[in-house]
């Protein structure tokens, strides 16, 4: 079992726009997704925390890299925190 506290709780900016942050390209879900594994959590913990399964979150982050160009979690990670699409 993996607790969870209100820190950890992502903070989402999809669709919003700021000064220094483009549009999000990405999906809530996926989104999600990337801020869990900037964490540094896997896919299994990542989808127990979502209620889903290790496929689909997989599948999820596989999307976001390809509508980012990103390919592998630290690229997206990184391509996140630096468009200030997660903090």
């Amino acid at each position: 079992m993996i607790a969870v506290t209100s820190s950890d709780k992502p903070d989402f900016r999809f669709g919003k726009r700021n000064k220094s942050s483009p549009l999000c390209p990405v999906s809530p879900r996926e989104l999600e997704c990337i801020r869990w594994a900037s964490f540094g959590k896997s896919a299994e913990e990542m989808a127990e925390i979502m209620g889903t399964t290790p496929t689909a979150v997989r599948a999820a982050l596989n999307r976001a890299g390809i509508k980012t160009g990103c390919y592998g979690r630290p690229a997206l990670v990184g391509k996140a925190l630096r468009e200030g699409w997660i903090e």
